[in-house]
């Protein structure tokens, strides 16, 4: 059986998942302290509400002059590249042409949404003649909509949704790795961009069809990924042991 049946038949709707409201009751204190911390105050507009906050303080773990920075660089990166996020849809066109990757039509057994992707089951024609700022907006793209998606379904369960997410690395060989090194310099600024634009976004990333030198990408990893992110990867040599890693 395919990884997709295996899914459906596990897919539950959301019911564990913490309530934002009890998250929102536990963090007032921090979520009020935040809005009016001076690194942020002047930024926030109304739809800044106290779910946009919660985020920030629970990943930077109630620090609160921590959380107000990266709401202030969020902020002005939004506005700074406005451009690039209203053509999200069009570069995730772009993205599926080439990479193979999307959002399955299925949840986790918590109702998290599942994203995939095959980075190295690519194009290689049309993949080679992209530029690296290219590569970079693709990169964003893929977390932008993730990032909506969860927002969305998180206040429409109200509970705090996060992303699962599958990368196959079918196709990945130590030449490719070391040859396109650029690539995973652009992981490595793509995972700090990430800590304050999109926070308490991933649940899991699942690692399926690792090659055999697993072990030196995990130190080109650790290099250039953030240590949060690098604690969420979880290991799955294929679609059975992936539903029992998820599931």
């Amino acid at each position: 059986r395919g990884l997709g049946e295996m899914l459906a038949e596990l897919a539950v709707p959301i019911g564990d998942l913490p309530l934002l409201s009890d998250l929102i009751t536990a963090n007032r204190a921090f979520i009020d302290a935040v809005r009016s911390h001076p690194n942020c105050a002047a930024f926030l507009r109304p739809e800044h509400d106290d779910l946009f906050i919660l985020r920030y303080v629970l990943s930077f773990k109630g620090d609160v002059p921590k959380s107000a920075t990266a709401i202030q660089h969020a902020i002005v990166w939004r506005r700074d590249n406005a451009a690039t996020l209203a053509r999200i849809d069009e570069l995730q066109s772009e993205v599926r042409l080439i990479i193979p990757t999307g959002m399955l039509p299925w949840t986790t057994n918590q109702g998290q949404p599942i994203q995939v992707a095959l980075p190295f089951a690519v194009d290689t024609a049309t993949w080679a003649t992209k530029s690296e700022q290219w590569h970079h907006e693709a990169g964003i793209s893929n977390r932008e909509v993730a990032y909506r998606i969860c927002d969305k379904l998180s206040r429409e369960s109200g509970r705090l949704v996060k992303l699962v997410m599958i990368q196959d690395l079918t196709g990945l060989s130590l030449t490719f790795a070391m040859a396109n090194s650029k690539l995973v310099q652009n992981q490595g600024k793509l995972s700090k961009l990430a800590e304050f634009l999109f926070p308490q976004l991933i649940a899991t990333v699942v690692v399926t069809h690792p090659p055999s030198f697993i072990q030196t990408l995990y130190k080109m990893a650790g290099a250039v990924l953030s240590e949060r992110l690098i604690k969420k990867i979880k290991m799955a040599e294929n679609p059975a042991k992936i539903c029992e890693v998820l599931f």
